[in-house]
């Protein structure tokens, strides 16, 4: 491919170094679990900064306490890490937690280096932006010198093989190193595999021993089990079973028969070996090149299934045919397929046949053999009811075989990864062609062994022992047990035998703050000075700029809004690409979530699922060749462009980059010189039906979420199923109490109340068991501390909590259920009370509030949306206010705006005013979560919306009265009744009453005639004080 280019660039180099690191928590920051945040690539001209770990677990001493010799450390998890146990991993009293130690995360003994994640340098999970690839390639120059062979261990079942490491292959490769897979850990000749075996026997129905063979001059086994191996019946079919002393035969030949006990070559089998040998035996036996392979009785292992070894044999220059009447076959008159009459076979291949042959047929093999053709016999065991001895031993017996098929199976647990897939090295030599193509150690001059699945033998272990002991470097990747992925004993049965200083924890390393997205991908951040391994060099990764152009080809879609990119650069550097912006249904078996979705009705997990197939097939449509499908690797698709937002960062929270995907809708393969790259995936996938709007800050939001209205009204795609006015009343109820999560009071900007607010213009309060914590220079309330201030004046009102926040839903994980608590009707009674306009309920969403502490955006309220459709509103975001607010075809009937990240724009706060002036309402949501700078803001924003109400600097906890006993999430019905905000939500008639000006809508206090102290519902005066409601946590069924 051509070289990298960003638009403005003639080119652009490689960086020395990426770090994903920004200062302190910045960069790699994590605040909740939604997919945009955190990771930015910066340049280091330096060297490396930081290393990243894909689900890793750490190292611990050779007694396995905490690792604290700092000789063998040469990277530690940052300070803010932790050691946690997983379900259906290592016990959790055999888990090192590292309380009080630095966590290690890669060491190293002599040459010996071990590293926690076994992802770190895969295609899928290598951290190539940091350059985990670059600190290797230090490592092996150190320990192997400036070039090498590199074996990568594939003997032993490992998820994480050399194809998964494409990439890195061609980095190491450019700088000198090759690597290749090691099929095979045997040092000393070749070795078979073999699954789900058969064995051979004598004739008679005994074993077949080597005095058979010695009287027999053509008789003669090539392939024998290991000494470790045993045989049994599966099948209640009288196995003729070996003893103890006894060899077991898995591979016979009696002149130009040859009888294998497996089906040896398949497809499913990747063993090289296995193919290598078999030509062999092939070039042994056959004498011509015709090869007939018969599927004319109803065999399970046709051609289909060895298409890899019959393309290699006809490589060879075999010609292999199926053959549908063997007998036609046989005698020279068809292959059976046509009519046309067929070559003259050289040999034929039956496997395990489902039917039994005629006498004719027998006669027309016996001919055929004895006319000096050639037959292999293929035999499989018995396990599960497959039994097809009987039909093979018919022929046996016909041919006068010196041997015959045993209805068994062969069993090894020594040498594989289950006792049926077993290998063995009692191999006739004879039959290995010269260049079988397989590597052994004593190539070598360093072995990569990923996570096995299967323990290493006695001979595996000796061969790795003695490895070390010549020079070789050995480097080996462990992983967490998250999700049952234990597999650290293997690796520690190494350690223990190479008598290493470190062993493999158990448990997986996470880290809230240093991580490179979620928060199981660490990152490494102090490296020991005794290693010389972390100096900059060119390295695999890109260094994305925001403005920047990136061009590259589809090669994996993960579903409608997620796909692989291999970019146009050196080494085909590839990224998990987040089609920015959008979000499609979930597939099985992720379960689907009909909240998320706009009218969609509660019960409609079926037609999400659908949509998300169609989503998914929708883009295998536009971006993959024909005939791909879903998460299929290395495809060769389409050409496309990424860019990316201007408000939004370049990676989310999983690491992944956040773009926009673009593509030539006439050319499938565009140059990315010439190409038009003119169809936004992203946008059309959206208009189409296809995708729900992903309101997070993205700039385009508000021009996605236009298009997704307009696929909404015309019932486009997924929309199909919604019916916004069918939606039913949920949580609509008086309200009793309220939850108030991560509270912070109101203060005022006045100074004659010493910054207090009036009781009358308080709606809530905290209960009188409540504390107040003063931060800075607080207001101190001796008092009830209030919790929501009413501006009815100027229409403002500030919540001291984020009232409507997901997290705390029971279904989202929280530890009590919330549903019975009047948030919501009484937050949406506030906003019908201040306002005097009809439309929707806009969320602010623009101003850096999505995924920062302490705020909200759309994506964080799914239940109270549902909750406003129930009762005919719609919750909906905007991000530009200035442009998008003043347009809207009916005024909003309120705006909520949490926390922001950044002071708003002047034309924001223009806009918000004049929207409040035109009858709006505007509700500033604040939470003791926010960051101070952004509690500021708001703040800023109320000066500049004309009320004197603040947030205080302070936090609200209250010990007795709270939810999952967290202080922190406090319960009050200390409410203020001369407040219409406590029944049910029923939305008022507007009035077109020119003398119904603001503050004297029907809506004010001052005219239902029940004055703060009068009404008899004042806080504590109200006959339901806090604690004897009968709604009180304990009551709902999920407080305390």
């Amino acid at each position: 491919m051509v070289s990298f280019r960003a638009i403005g660039e003639s080119g652009i180099d490689r960086r020395a170094f990426v770090s994903l690191l920004g200062t302190t928590t910045g960069a790699l920051a994590l605040s909740r679990s939604s997919d945009a945040v955190t990771t930015t690539d910066s340049a280091s001209g330096d060297g490396l900064e930081s290393l990243s770990f894909y689900s890793t677990a750490s190292q611990v001493s050779a007694a396995y306490g905490p690792l604290t010799d700092e000789e063998h450390v040469v990277a530690w998890a940052s300070e803010n890490a932790y050691v946690t146990s997983t379900d259906d991993g290592t016990d959790d009293a055999d888990v090192v937690s590292y309380e009080d130690a630095r966590i290690p995360l890669i060491t190293q003994d002599g040459t010996v280096m071990g590293i926690g994640s076994a992802g770190f340098l895969s295609d899928e999970r290598g951290g190539f932006t940091v350059g985990n690839e670059e600190f290797v390639l230090n490592a092996w120059e150190q320990l192997l010198g400036p070039e090498g062979t590199v074996l990568w261990d594939e003997s032993h079942e490992q998820y994480w093989d050399l194809s998964r490491h494409d990439t890195f292959r061609r980095y190491a490769d450019d700088n000198g190193y090759e690597l290749r897979a090691l099929e095979e850990f045997a040092t000393d000749g070749t070795t078979l595999q073999f699954y789900s075996t058969a064995s051979q026997v004598a004739p008679g129905g005994d074993v077949l021993t080597e005095a058979h063979l010695t009287a027999d001059d053509d008789l003669e086994v090539l392939a024998w089990a290991e000494p470790t191996a045993t045989n049994g019946d599966r099948t209640g079919s009288d196995a003729v079973e070996y003893g103890d002393a006894e060899r077991i035969p898995l591979l016979t030949r009696d002149d130009r028969v040859v009888g294998i006990g497996a089906p040896l070559v398949e497809d499913d089998s990747d063993h090289e070996e296995n193919r290598a040998f078999v030509r062999g035996v092939w070039d042994a036996v056959i004498d011509g090149g015709t090869v007939y392979w018969d599927e004319s009785h109803d065999q399970y292992y046709d051609t289909d299934r060895f298409e890899t070894f019959i393309a290699d044999a006809e490589g060879d220059g075999y010609t292999v045919t199926a053959a549908d009447d063997l007998r036609a076959v046989l005698e020279g008159a068809s292959d059976g397929a046509d009519e046309t009459t067929a070559p003259d076979a050289d040999a034929v291949v039956i496997t395990t046949p489902a039917t039994a042959f005629t006498d004719a047929e027998l006669a027309a093999l016996e001919s055929f053999v004895a006319d000096g053709g050639a037959v292999l016999l293929h035999d499989q065991s018995d396990y599960g009811g497959h039994n097809e001895t009987g039909a093979l031993n018919e022929i046996a017996a016909r041919l006068d075989l010196g041997f015959r098929f045993n209805a068994d199976q062969v069993a090894d647990d020594t040498s594989g990864w289950d006792e049926h897939v077993f290998t063995t090295a009692a191999v006739d030599e004879t039959y290995v062609p010269n260049e079988s193509g397989s590597v052994g150690l004593a190539d070598a001059d360093g072995l990569v062994i990923t996570t096995p699945q299967s323990t290493f033998d006695e001979s595996e272990l000796a061969a790795l022992e003695s490895f070390v002991a010549d020079g070789g470097a050995l480097f080996l990747f462990d992983q967490s047990d998250f999700g049952g992925n234990d597999r650290t004993g293997i690796l520690n049965e190494i350690a223990e035998r190479l008598d290493l200083a470190f062993r493999f924890n158990g448990g997986q390393v996470e880290d809230e703050v240093r991580n490179a997205g979620p928060v199981y991908e660490p990152v490494a951040t102090e490296f020991s000075p005794a290693f010389d391994y972390f100096d900059g060099r060119d390295g695999i990764g890109i260094e994305f700029d925001r403005h920047g152009e990136y061009y590259g080809r589809i090669t994996r879609v993960f579903d409608g809004d997620t796909v692989e990119v291999e970019f146009d650069t050196e080494y085909g550097h590839r990224e998990i690409v987040r089609n920015v912006g959008v979000d499609t249904a979930e597939t099985p078996p992720t379960a689907a979530s009909p909240r998320e979705w706009v009218g969609i009705p509660d019960d409609a997990t079926v037609h999400l699922h659908d949509w998300g197939e169609r989503a998914a097939a929708f883009a295998l449509e536009r971006l993959a060749p024909d005939g791909a499908a879903v998460d299929e690797g290395d495809l060769e698709g389409r050409h496309v462009k990424i860019t990316f937002d201007e408000a939004e960062p370049i990676r989310g929270n999983y690491g992944r980059l956040l773009g926009y995907l673009h593509y030539d809708p006439d050319d499938f393969t565009a140059d990315f010189d010439a190409g038009s790259f003119a169809v936004n995936y992203n946008r059309r996938i959206v208009a189409d039906g296809y995708a729900r709007v992903y309101s997070s800050g993205f700039a385009a939001h508000d021009e996605f979420a236009a298009l997704e209205e307009n696929a909404l009204a015309a019932g486009r795609g997924v929309w199909s199923a919604s019916d916004v006015d069918a939606r039913t009343a949920i949580r609509n109820e008086p309200v009793e109490d309220l939850f108030v999560p991560s509270a912070r009071s109101i203060r005022s900007a006045r100074g004659r109340t010493g910054g207090r607010v009036r009781d009358e213009r308080v709606a809530v309060s905290a209960a009188a068991s409540a504390e107040q914590h003063l931060e800075g220079d607080g207001v101190a309330y001796d008092g009830d501390v209030p919790l929501v201030g009413v501006d009815e004046r100027r229409r403002v009102a500030l919540v001291g909590g984020l009232l409507i926040d997901e997290r705390y839903e029971a279904d989202e994980g929280f530890g009590a259920d919330t549903s019975g608590y009047g948030n919501f009707p009484f937050l949406t009674n506030l906003l019908d009370c201040l306002s005097e306009t009809d439309g929707d309920v806009i969320l602010a969403g623009g101003q850096g509030q999505f995924n920062a502490a302490g705020s909200l955006s759309l994506e964080d309220c799914k239940y109270y949306r549902r909750y406003l459709e129930g009762v005919d509103e719609r919750l909906r975001q905007i991000n530009d206010l200035e442009r998008t607010l003043p347009d809207e075809s009916e005024p909003p009937r309120a705006v909520l705006l949490s926390a922001p990240a950044h002071e708003l724009a002047v034309g924001d706060c223009l806009a918000l005013r004049e929207y409040r002036n035109a009858g709006g309402a505007v509700v500033l949501l604040g939470s003791a979560a926010a960051d101070a700078d952004h509690t500021r803001h708001l703040n800023r924003l109320a000066a500049q919306l004309g009320t004197d109400l603040r947030f205080n600097t302070d936090r609200v906890v209250d010990p007795d009265r709270n939810l999952a006993d967290d202080p922190a999430v406090l319960e009050t019905a200390a409410f203020n009744h001369s407040f219409p905000l406590f029944d049910a939500y029923e939305p008022s008639d507007r009035t077109d009453d020119a003398d119904e000006a603001p503050g004297n809508s029907g809506h004010a206090r001052g005219h239902r005639g029940n004055g703060p102290g009068n009404s008899g519902q004042t806080p504590g005066h109200g006959g339901s004080p806090p604690g004897n409601s009968g709604h009180t946590p304990g009551h709902h069924g999920g407080g305390k």
